[in-house]
C-alpha cells in the first residue's frame, strides 16, 4: 500500500522542516513569505493532510504543527524520524479506508492475512523440497492470498464429499471460487489429514530439535492409571497430536491438538457480522472448543494442554504462536540460535501452505475429470472425445 508519491511529500517535508529552524533563526519571519519554496512546501503538507484523513478523523497539518512534531522526535528518537511518522500517519488512513470499503468476510481474511504469520512463506529460499514451490502451487497460493478466483476452479463445480443440508437431506456442496472449503470444509480423500499430520510432524521435529522428547499420536496418552476413575470413557481414549515430555512448567506432559480453522462461513449464507470479522474471531472459537474437550482430562492428569490453531490464511492463534516462540528459545547457536529459530518458523510456515496448495491443485484436477496416470494428469473427458473421433475416422 505503499508509493512513491506519499513517500516523496513525506521525505520532502522532513527535510523542508529540518532546514526550516535554522532559516527562521537566520531570517525571522521567513515562514510567512509567499516564495516558490513554501508554496510547495503547504501543497505538500495539504496532501499528507488530505491522504491521512479518514471519515472519523480529520487531520490539518501546517508548518508550525509539523515544527513541533520534529521536536516530540527529538526528544523520542527510538519512535523514528519525521518521515516515518508522516508516512505512518497516511499509511494508517490508507488502510483504515480501505478495511472500509471491504465486505464482512473480505475484512475478516484481510485480517488474518495481515499477520506475519501468514506470509513467512513468501520470502524463503529454496534451500530444499519444503521451501521450493512449483508455478502452480504458488499460483493457487497467491490467488489465496490476494482473496481472489483460483486459476483452475470451473464455475458449477461440486465437491465429492457430502455435507448435511436442510430436513436432513445430504448432498454434494458446491465449491466457491476461491476454494476454502478445499482447505477446512471437505473431509473427503483425507487432504485435510494430510495438511493437519504435516504440520504436526513438522511441529514434533521442532520440538525434538529443542532438545525435548516428542511423540506424535501417542496412544493411551489419557489413560487414568491411578485407579480414580474420575475420566470417562471417552476421555480416556482420546489422544494429542503431539506429546511432549520434560518441558519445564511442573507438568508431567505437554499435549499439542493441531488443527486448522476457516476465517468466515463459506458455503452457507448465514449472518456474518462486522464484529466476526475481527481479527482471531473464528480462531479463537475454535481454540475454545479445542479446551472445553480436553481441558478436565489434562487437569486431572496434570498435563499441559496446548491447541495449535492455524486459520486457512497460514496465520497462527496468538496463544498457539506464543508457544511455538517459547519452544524456540531453548534453540541456541550463531547469533544465539536466531537464524535457526527463522528456520524453523518458516518451516512450519511452509509446511502448512504446502499442503494447502497441494489439496487445492489436486482436488480441482480430480474433480474436473483428471486422472493421474504415468505422472501426468489426464483429462478423461478431452480423451473421450478425442477417442471418439479417431474411431470416428477408422470407419
Amino acid at each position: 500500500m505503499k508509493n512513491s508519491i506519499r513517500t516523496s511529500h513525506a521525505a520532502f517535508v522532513a527535510s523542508a522542516i529540518d532546514n526550516l529552524r535554522h532559516t527562521e533563526k537566520a531570517c525571522p519571519g521567513f515562514t510567512t513569505l509567499d516564495i516558490p519554496y513554501l508554496q510547495e512546501l503547504r501543497k505538500s503538507l495539504q496532501f499528507i493532510s488530505q491522504t491521512a484523513s479518514t471519515p472519523e478523523k480529520e487531520v490539518n497539518l501546517d508548518i508550525q504543527s509539523v515544527l513541533a512534531m520534529h521536536m516530540a522526535v527529538e526528544d523520542k528518537p527510538n519512535r523514528g524520524g519525521l518521515q516515518y511518522l508522516l508516512s505512518q500517519l497516511m499509511d494508517d488512513a490508507i488502510r483504515q479506508k480501505f478495511a472500509d470499503s471491504l465486505t464482512n468476510k473480505h475484512l475478516a481474511f484481510y485480517n488474518s492475512v495481515a499477520c506475519e504469520s501468514a506470509g513467512l512463506w513468501l520470502n524463503v529460499l529454496p534451500k530444499n523440497s519444503t521451501f521450493t514451490f512449483d508455478p502452480a502451487k504458488t499460483r493457487v497460493l497467491l490467488s489465496t492470498r490476494f482473496y481472489i478466483r483460483q486459476p483452475e476452479f470451473c464455475d458449477g463445480l461440486r465437491c465429492d464429499c457430502l455435507m448435511r443440508r436442510r430436513e436432513n437431506n445430504r448432498e454434494h456442496p458446491l465449491i466457491d471460487e476461491k476454494c476454502h472449503h478445499l482447505i477446512t470444509g471437505c473431509n473427503k480423500s483425507a487432504f485435510g489429514i494430510k495438511i493437519h499430520h504435516a504440520c504436526a510432524l513438522a511441529i514434533k521435529d521442532l520440538v525434538q530439535s529443542a532438545g525435548f522428547r516428542a511423540k506424535t499420536e501417542e496412544v493411551g496418552t489419557f489413560q487414568d492409571y491411578t485407579g480414580t476413575g474420575i475420566l470417562s470413557e471417552v476421555e480416556k481414549r482420546m489422544r494429542g497430536d503431539v506429546t511432549i515430555f520434560d518441558l519445564p512448567g511442573g507438568f508431567r506432559k505437554t499435549i499439542l491438538d493441531v488443527s486448522n480453522t476457516k476465517i468466515h462461513p463459506i458455503l452457507s449464507d448465514a449472518a456474518f457480522s462486522r464484529d466476526e470479522a475481527k481479527v482471531e474471531f473464528s480462531a479463537q472459537k475454535r481454540y475454545d472448543e479445542r479446551v472445553r474437550k480436553f481441558a478436565h482430562a489434562a487437569t486431572v492428569l496434570n498435563f499441559k494442554f496446548q491447541p495449535i490453531i492455524f486459520e486457512i490464511t497460514g496465520r497462527l492463534h496468538a496463544k498457539s504462536d506464543a508457544f511455538i516462540n517459547s519452544i524456540l528459545k531453548h534453540i541456541t547457536g550463531f547469533k544465539d540460535g536466531a537464524l535457526l529459530q527463522d528456520y524453523w518458523r518458516k518451516k512450519i510456515a511452509c509446511t502448512f501452505q504446502q499442503g494447502v496448495g497441494s489439496h487445492i491443485l489436486e482436488k480441482l484436477r480430480m474433480l474436473k475429470g483428471q486422472r493421474f496416470a504415468h505422472q501426468y494428469f489426464e483429462n478423461r473427458s478431452t480423451y473421450a472425445y478425442e477417442s471418439a473421433l479417431g474411431d470416428a475416422n477408422m470407419r
